[in-house]
């Protein structure tokens, strides 16, 4: 059992470095040149076809339908809705780093 528990908290440990070594390489503008740069050789060996594709504001539709589900029928979304959702917030909460 202390194995067990040597080995997870070594583990943890090990893993709550890899943030910032993460952020420092995506702040990097070196790494960053790098990676555009080698982008066309990704292509040419990988065959992928670039990055995900993007839309202008005019091809986005605001009543989009939503797939199976009627909107909720509640006073409280239907405030909201009438509203344009201007009031709502969305709480974000969990694990403070």
């Amino acid at each position: 059992m202390r194995r067990r528990l040597f080995l997870a908290s070594g583990g943890a440990a090990a893993l709550a470095g890899c943030a910032s070594v993460n952020n420092a390489l995506n702040d990097n503008a070196t790494i960053q040149r790098i990676l555009h740069v080698a982008e066309p050789l990704n292509h040419a060996v990988i065959g992928t076809h670039g990055l995900a594709q993007t839309y202008r504001d005019s091809d986005v539709d605001r009543d989009f339908r939503v797939n199976g589900f009627e909107p909720p029928g509640d006073s409280a979304y239907q405030t909201l809705a009438r509203g344009g959702f201007a009031s709502y917030k969305l709480v974000v909460d969990g694990a403070l780093v």
